[in-house]
């Protein structure tokens, strides 16, 4: 998961080389409104102490870090089906699924 600033592949951060190289299963997901410390417990943290840090608001950017880390966990080790990871979804519009 990236930041909607830098959070798209490309060549100067040695993402898109190494890409096709992982040959196992890979999602690049962007999230809107976020900032590189979003998918931390800084979001609302700072949110309660009214220091700005990201347009996402606290409570959702947690919310959509558990529930993307929760399905990775799912598909991964329970084979279970994780469809926030297949493609946009109408619970998190914020998320964009990139094809480096």
């Amino acid at each position: 998961m990236g930041a909607e600033v830098n959070g798209v592949p490309g060549e100067a951060d040695g993402w898109l080389p190494a890409w096709p190289q992982m040959s196992e299963w890979k999602r690049w997901i962007g999230v809107e409104q976020t900032t590189h410390s979003t998918f931390t417990d800084l979001a609302p943290i700072a949110d309660d102490l009214a220091i700005p840090t990201q347009e996402m608001d606290g409570e959702r950017a947690l919310d959509l870090t558990r529930a993307c880390t929760l399905a990775f966990i799912d598909q991964a080790l329970d084979c279970e089906d994780a469809p926030i990871l297949d493609g946009p979804s109408t619970p998190w519009p914020e998320i964009a699924f990139e094809n480096p």
